[in-house]
């Protein structure tokens, strides 16, 4: 995919606001080191569309345990698989779209294990 087609935010999974995981909380530096990427690296990641820091009152990036998760399946694709941050952006689009499939497929379990709930 080229740069143009990636302007958009990466899918994620629907957020509550309650949940921990996606709290942004981490400074750029202290994800890079979690990650084991270089600052370089997670810009380049942000422009590519591959993942989206929210930005506190002062502009700095700020990143959640979710965002921080996601880098370092990045850094898996890049660093040991050799694999270019096209192709990130793709694999992770993939999984993504699996990791939905399969919450889909257990709501669809618990409605039919459930037939009242799903009503």
């Amino acid at each position: 995919m080229s740069k143009n087609q990636t302007d958009h935010a990466p899918e994620q999974p629907r957020q509550t606001p309650s949940d921990p995981a996606h709290e942004a909380r981490y400074t750029m530096s202290v994800a890079a080191r979690l990650a084991q990427l270089s600052p370089a690296a997670i810009r380049s990641c942000e422009r590519a569309g591959v993942i989206a820091p929210t930005r506190s009152s002062g502009r700095q990036r700020l990143y959640s345990a979710h965002d921080v998760a996601r880098l370092g399946r990045v850094r898996m694709l890049l660093v040991d698989m050799g694999v270019n941050m096209a192709g990130v952006e793709v694999a992770l689009r993939l999984m993504d779209r699996i990791a939905e499939l399969e919450r889909q497929v257990e709501r669809l379990r618990a409605t039919r294990q459930n037939p009242q709930r799903g009503q």
